[in-house]
């Protein structure tokens, strides 16, 4: 699967946690807002047609309030 498709895929189960997408040079971002970040993790490894089992890259931002 796609990575764009992937991204419809979170944004169709999740509509108001994913807060943004990104695309550059090939490469997809999804910005997850946090309250219901292990819910989405849980969805990407246990949905079969998705299946993710290695997490490569998670950042985070501290705005100080």
């Amino acid at each position: 699967m796609e990575p764009v498709q992937v991204t419809e895929k979170l944004k169709q189960k999740f509509p108001n946690e994913v807060v943004d997408t990104y695309e550059f040079r090939d490469q997809v971002s999804v910005v997850i807002r946090k309250e219901r970040i292990l819910d989405v993790f849980k969805f990407l490894h246990d949905e079969p047609s998705l299946s993710f089992d290695l997490l490569k890259d998670l950042c985070g931002v501290d705005n100080l309030g």
